[in-house]
């Protein structure tokens, strides 16, 4: 249980990342008198980041322990450097490239987890008591 619990927390904390990132510029131009607080708190990014790179830790370090796969395991340090890079760059690069690099990122944090769950639901059902449940 504990697990699931890492990469689903993932899995949210990036469609928070992602929904931000597609959000922001729309709500910047749409409404610019609701461009305050959670759409533009500066420290947004490096919190978001902090979170993904955390729960991504705990996911992946849990999950490659079961699954032993360390493809998986390079996609997901690949799929939160992409975030990390971009809140690193943010201030130094286009405002808007920035926000591609976050939810490319983030779409690739959430596949990295349902990667990962998917592996460690594979390994769990390779024993005895699955294959005889499922009828294999």
């Amino acid at each position: 249980m504990l697990k699931k619990i890492w990469d689903q927390s993932g899995i949210i904390v990036s469609i928070i990342c992602l929904i931000h990132c597609l959000a922001l510029p729309v709500v910047s131009i749409i409404l610019p008198a609701l461009n305050i607080a959670f759409f533009n708190f500066e420290q947004f990014h490096q919190l978001i980041f902090l979170l993904v790179a955390s729960f991504g830790v705990l996911a992946f370090a849990v999950g490659f322990r079961v699954h032993k796969n360390f493809k998986l395991l390079l996609f997901s340090v690949f799929s939160i450097a992409v975030i990390g890079v971009a809140t690193i760059l943010e201030h130094y690069i286009d405002e808007k490239i920035a926000h591609a690099l976050n939810a490319f990122g983030s779409l690739l944090v959430i596949a990295a987890h349902l990667l990962n769950l998917k592996l460690q639901r594979q390994m769990k059902c390779q024993h005895e008591h699955c294959r005889v449940e499922h009828g294999d």
